[in-house]
């Protein structure tokens, strides 16, 4: 679950939500936190990346 989370972020950060909107909706006091953690890495586009593997995989077979 903590994974989507950084998902859920990730995306909304790629949106244009503000970090001080991120960090008060997950209870974090500095938007530091946000930017440091979890804005660092795509992780909505590795997400997608990950699940187009897994259907490529799954189809050849």
């Amino acid at each position: 679950m903590h994974y989507f989370r950084h998902i859920l972020v990730s995306a909304l950060g790629s949106a244009g939500v503000p970090a001080q909107v991120l960090s008060a909706s997950l209870g974090h006091q500095h938007s530091g936190t946000v930017t440091s953690y979890y804005q660092t890495v795509d992780h909505l586009n590795h997400s997608q990346s990950a699940n187009e593997g897994v259907l490529k995989l799954t189809k050849d077979n």
